[in-house]
């Protein structure tokens, strides 16, 4: 071989050699991610089944929950859990020094939660393992047939680090009435809302065990559940 012809085998090789190393760590920290998200989901879970055992079966809808945004609320919601749970910090609706001062990101880039200027309606902590913890819950109405108690969980799996994004490092689970632990936000519900703001991803990740909607377009839940 001539050293030109060397030089440039070398260079395809490393051309080459770049995509793969890129694909193989990007792959490492998206299975590290589901495997965060699915700790944390079962941590909140388990801490929900053990409440709803010490109050004699009695579910969510039975904790006296304010409106949706009453800063009251949330703190009703982490009193509940907080026997069950361990923590680093807990910064309650001021979120300075549990969550990051920025503006949280949908999937598709636009800016979704700050929350330390949106903290107020919110009761905040940070879990032992590092996880980020926001509550945010309440009753849409007073009315018998609209009476539905909630719980949102918003969860930074990576802490303060970036990109803080829904449906990359930040997620949402949810508790109702007839939950009977905290499931993942997302649950049979069209790809595009993954997609575009990033809140229902979650059930994607934790259910199909990938973040392939990373990479391509036209997921869904009946046909396509890989990129490939």
């Amino acid at each position: 071989f001539t050293l030109a012809e060397v030089l440039i085998t070398l260079g395809i090789i490393g051309v080459v050699a770049a995509l793969t190393l890129s694909s193989v760590i990007q792959k490492k920290e998206e299975r590290t991610i589901i495997n965060k998200l699915r700790k944390v989901q079962t941590t909140l879970s388990q801490a929900y089944m053990q409440i709803v055992a010490e109050d004699g079966g009695l579910a969510v809808d039975t904790w006296g929950l304010g409106y949706t945004n009453d800063p009251a609320t949330p703190l009703i919601i982490f009193n509940k859990f907080k026997p069950y749970l361990k923590f680093a910090k807990v910064c309650g609706s001021a979120a300075e020094g549990c969550f990051p001062n920025v503006n949280y990101k949908n999937f598709n880039g636009n800016d979704s939660i700050n929350f330390i200027t949106d903290g107020g309606k919110r009761y905040m902590f940070v879990l032992a393992d590092g996880t980020l913890v926001a509550f945010h819950a309440g009753r849409t109405s007073d009315l018998p047939w609209n009476k539905s108690n909630f719980i949102n969980i918003y969860v930074d799996v990576n802490g303060p680090h970036g990109p803080n994004k829904f449906g990359v490092d930040t997620f949402q689970l949810l508790i109702n009435k007839s939950s009977t632990a905290a499931r993942p936000a997302g649950m049979n519900v069209d790809m595009s809302e993954c997609y575009g703001g990033g809140y229902t991803c979650a059930a994607w990740v934790l259910i199909n065990d990938n973040m392939d909607y990373r990479h391509c377009q036209g997921l869904n839940w009946n046909t396509k559940l890989k990129c490939k």
